[in-house]
């Protein structure tokens, strides 16, 4: 997993371009590809995302909730812990959490996780098949389905 690379504070994509996303927003490090993946992400919602969990200290991943192995929080072989995840919502009270949750897919990412009882979308870059979920009204997530329901409903 590549660490991504930042300028000034700023986060840059794959191809060395500034992103629209800050290291004070997500946490450090965080990988190479979920940075990518967010950009073209806010390139295609075509507002501004705001980023509302990114890298997490394994601890804090256990207290807010977090899986056990969490891909805001992925252990690399140097013992090193780098961010693979950022949870998301968009800036605009009326813009469709299904919505994004579809565009994150679009994106590029490979698990999609969405919550529409608190408007926000996981998303993250994990190795292996695509994995699906939504979220309960208490945070927990529910089995995945092979047609997500925002591909059903949009």
């Amino acid at each position: 997993m590549t660490p991504c690379r930042s300028a000034g504070g700023v986060w840059l994509t794959l191809d060395g371009e500034p992103s629209h996303f800050r290291e004070s927003e997500t946490g450090t490090p965080m990988s190479a590809a979920i940075i990518h993946t967010a950009e073209i992400l806010r390139r295609l919602v075509g507002l501004p995302i705001i980023i509302t969990s990114g890298r997490r200290a394994q601890g804090h991943n256990t207290i807010v909730g977090g899986v056990e192995k969490s891909q805001h929080s992925v252990l690399l072989p140097d013992g090193s812990i780098i961010g693979n995840a950022l949870d998301a919502m968009v800036k605009s009270v009326n813009y469709p959490v299904m919505r994004l949750a579809q565009l994150a897919e679009v994106a590029g990412a490979v698990g999609v996780g969405c919550s529409i009882f608190k408007s926000y979308v996981h998303f993250d870059m994990r190795e292996g098949k695509k994995a699906r979920w939504m979220y309960t009204l208490a945070g927990e997530p529910t089995l995945s389905w092979t047609i997500p329901p925002w591909d059903r409903t949009l």
